[in-house]
């Protein structure tokens, strides 16, 4: 039975937190957007090494899914998280699945230092505190917001900024990065949670899926699931994971069925079922569920059933992908790359095609300049796609490839695609690796078609929607667009992160000298004239690090604008110890 004290507590913190309630609406990436200029010419199912890891917005290889020993126990459990060097190690960590909440109990308020400490409860909205702290309760209304992860807080006393090293999943040496190599970078709205994929030991030639929770500062390997013997259980190999705002959902794509798929395979010959990639997802940690995106194929039609480009919806609940294979129940466009949809779990009508003649359900005609489907992203409101072609959705005369925004997984023969790179210069030229907004309002690609003034060897532009017409305009400075490319936009428009190698001077900030390929931040409240606010590669002191960056681009801001999540061959903190490896970092912006 409760104390008389316990019940005034709680009758108390009730009254403050009715008092305080308000209600705040949410807001809500991975598999990489890749160049598919290789896949006109071939159908290239074939996986890549283990060590060639695959460039966001950059390859023109196929998901590549990396072979390995599923049987290989490497002692990592799934459920309690690889602990990083930097965390408490005292008790159990978290599991990324759970959100930890501020239970109702209070503490005496400290002496001395007063910093991060105000008026609020803990209760609600983690006490005005960054995503990236913790936040204590004192017993006399007062909270302390106290950044976690080496981060450092604002002068608000509320905020968190700094630089987290996070792909630290090491099997020989746990808590660091040794001999690993990440890609397929994700991030959540709020940025709490990121999830990529490591090359975990050069000897095991593997991808294996992680999540980390950087509040928490915890690590769970998402792909790897137990027996009943409490055994490990791993697929083939896992990319493309992701992880939903509350931690309650992961996904991934796997090579072969995942050994703890409690579904039967399908009634294929092994050597197809092995070299299939499939889409997988777990709900509270628990099984491994298929989604069946080949379930329409003819058993003449199969073969090594891959995908091009893959993304997850921010919510879980959709997919969106390329492929060559004619999966539409209904709709069969032949042998060229192809955009599709589907739900998550999958329905018995779909995947959708999506590449069709704007409000209908007819299959799109190539241009002139025939190029197939190639890069394509999901934007955050988790129902649009934003998607660069060759075909024609709309009456158009430009024979190279165009931008077009088009809402995803409806059957409505009346949703209507919109071009969001409307180009008259009737030159065979492309517009290519597009990135948007929440619902893409607002659209950033690269192009280098003479209709928008830019230079042949390709700019970064953007596209503003107003009704139902896209205007693209060109940013003064230009901001060149150089192999290899990368792009990515908040929810509200107003901050998009590119990679570029031109260097544009920041007030405070280290000078840009390595004349290699960088990571901007720009504010583009006005697209005409962005303004750069940080190079996102600076090491946590603030510096231009050593080496330059010559491996894969890949990178994702949180849909808040809050944190940056990217990949970089660069040592920009003195715990990165795996040389030249790919890692996955997060820069934390407020």
């Amino acid at each position: 039975m409760q104390s008389s004290a316990r019940i005034a507590l709680l009758a108390a913190s009730s009254t403050l937190m009715g008092a305080c309630f308000r209600f705040v609406p949410a807001t809500n990436p991975g598999m990489d957007v890749t160049d598919g200029a290789a896949q006109d010419a071939a159908d290239a199912r074939q996986d890549s090494t283990p060590t060639d890891i695959t460039a966001v917005d950059t390859t023109d290889d196929t998901i590549s899914l990396d072979a390995m020993d599923a049987t290989t126990d490497t002692g990592v459990a799934t459920d309690t998280g690889i602990v990083d060097d930097r965390a408490d190690t005292s008790a159990p960590p978290p599991d990324v699945r759970t959100d930890t909440g501020i239970g109702d109990s209070c503490v005496a308020p400290p002496s001395g230092s007063d910093a991060g400490i105000a008026m609020g409860s803990c209760a609600m909205n983690n006490g005005g505190c960054s995503n990236f702290a913790t936040c204590q309760q004192f017993c006399d209304g007062t909270r302390r917001c106290t950044c976690t992860n080496g981060l450092t807080l604002g002068a608000d006393g509320a905020s968190c900024t700094g630089l987290i090293l996070v792909s630290k999943t090491s099997i020989t040496m746990p808590g660091t990065n040794s001999a690993t190599a990440s890609q397929d970078v994700s991030i959540t709205r709020n940025g709490r949670r990121v999830a990529w994929s490591s090359v975990v030991e050069t000897t095991l030639r593997a991808l294996r899926c992680y999540a980390s929770d950087l509040a928490t500062n915890t690590i769970d390997e998402i792909g790897m699931t137990r027996d009943a013997m409490g055994r490990e259980q791993r697929p083939e190999a896992c990319s493309t994971g992701m992880v939903t705002e509350d931690g309650s959902r992961a996904l991934f794509l796997v090579r072969g069925v995942h050994p703890g798929d409690p579904e039967a395979p399908p009634p294929w010959p092994m050597s197809t079922i092995f070299n299939t990639v499939w889409p997988y997802y777990r709900d509270g940690g628990g099984a491994p569920r298929r989604v069946n995106t080949w379930q329409h194929l003819a058993s003449t039609q199969l073969h090594m059933e891959n995908f091009n480009l893959f993304r997850f919806s921010r919510d879980g609940q959709r997919m969106a992908f390329s492929t060559r294979s004619q999966v539409d129940p209904m709709l069969r466009p032949g042998d060229s790359m192809d955009f599709y949809s589907a739900s998550i779990p999958i329905q018995l009508h779909e995947p959708y095609y999506e590449n069709v003649v704007s409000g209908t359900r007819m299959i799109a005609p190539f241009g002139a300049g025939l190029s197939n489907s190639r890069d394509f992203d999901l934007c955050g409101d988790s129902n649009t796609m934003v998607f660069g072609t060759g075909r024609r959705p709309v009456a158009e005369t430009h024979p190279g490839t165009d931008i077009f925004v088009r809402r995803i997984a409806t059957n409505m023969a009346s949703t209507v695609t919109l071009n969001a790179s409307p180009d008259t210069s009737g030159t065979n030229t492309d517009s290519r690796v597009p990135t948007a907004s929440f619902d893409a309002s607002v659209t950033c690609f690269v192009t280098n078609s003479p209709a928008f003034g830019v230079a042949s060897t390709g700019e970064y532009v953007f596209s503003v929607r107003s009704g139902s017409t896209y205007t693209v305009i060109r940013p003064s400075p230009p901001i060149p667009a150089v192999d290899p490319l990368a792009n990515t936009m908040s929810d509200d428009g107003r901050f998009v992160v590119l990679a570029t190698r031109a260097n544009f001077p920041i007030a405070g900030q280290a000078i840009d000298s390595n004349n290699a390929t960088d990571y901007y931040l720009f504010d583009i409240m006005n697209p005409a004239a962005p303004r750069p606010l940080q190079r996102v590669n600076l090491t946590r002191t603030g510096d231009q690090a050593a080496g330059t960056h010559v491996g894969p681009t890949q990178v994702r801001i949180s849909g808040d604008g809050n944190a940056v999540a990217f990949i970089t061959d660069q040592q920009l903190v003195p715990e990165d110890i795996n040389g030249a490896g790919a890692d996955l970092y997060v820069r934390v912006l407020r």
